[in-house]
């Protein structure tokens, strides 16, 4: 598999969409990583997006979806915390097939 090459965004961070990407592979670097303070938004989300080894951004994004009102109490935009993972280095992204 050959690793993506995604764009940025103006803020500076990785540009993801589900539109252009959702049948890209995610591989998580380190499921073991802790890179967040402990009861954070952020380490909530990434107890769901450690255990999303192999599967497509499309399917992270559902499970986040359905899962961000437990994670911050509201849906906002669900594939964010995937990328801020990416841009963390937590998380690759990879070309289908």
């Amino acid at each position: 598999m050959q690793k993506a090459s995604l764009g940025t965004r103006k803020d500076g961070k990785t540009r993801l969409t589900v539109a252009e990407y959702g049948d890209h592979k995610i591989r998580v670097v380190n499921t073991r990583a802790a890179p967040y303070r402990d009861e954070s938004h952020r380490a909530r989300a990434w107890q769901v997006i450690s255990l999303m080894n192999g599967i497509t951004v499309a399917q992270a994004h559902a499970i986040l979806k359905l899962l961000e009102p437990n994670i911050q109490g509201y849906v906002g935009r669900p594939i964010g915390w995937l990328v801020d993972a990416i841009d963390r280095g937590l998380v690759e992204v990879f070309e289908p097939g």
